[in-house]
């Protein structure tokens, strides 16, 4: 039988997720918060894609309707996803951030004035 702790901690450690004792550096709302981050900005790749494609077809349109009507769509239909992604990212930054700070019951910021 396999150790199975123990590739668990390598995996960690490989991930930089670990330390060498097998302690956890970040907890699950900072690796769910970075996941989301990873998505997100993956989606604004395809919004710039797609505006450099909706860009291109309109100057290569030449005058004619059809293809400056779609590429007015794509540019649409983009800006409409950019919108969406950039609020489901305030919303997942606020959610996640909200959630670490409910479970984070080891630290305290708490004042202290200089006597």
């Amino acid at each position: 039988m396999a150790d199975y702790s123990k590739v668990l901690t390598d995996v960690g450690l490989n991930a930089q997720l670990a330390t060498g004792d097998g302690t956890p550096t970040k907890n699950v709302f900072e690796i769910v918060g970075q996941v989301i981050q990873a998505g997100l900005g993956l989606l604004g790749v395809i919004f710039l894609c797609l505006t450099v494609y909706a860009g291109f077809l309109w100057m290569t349109a030449q005058g004619q309707e059809e293809k400056v009507e779609k590429a007015l769509n794509i540019i649409k239909t983009a800006v409409v996803g950019l919108i969406i992604t950039l609020a489901a990212y305030s919303i997942s930054t606020f959610v996640v951030g909200q959630a670490g700070n409910v479970t984070d019951t080891g630290s305290s910021t708490t004042a202290t004035s200089g006597e």
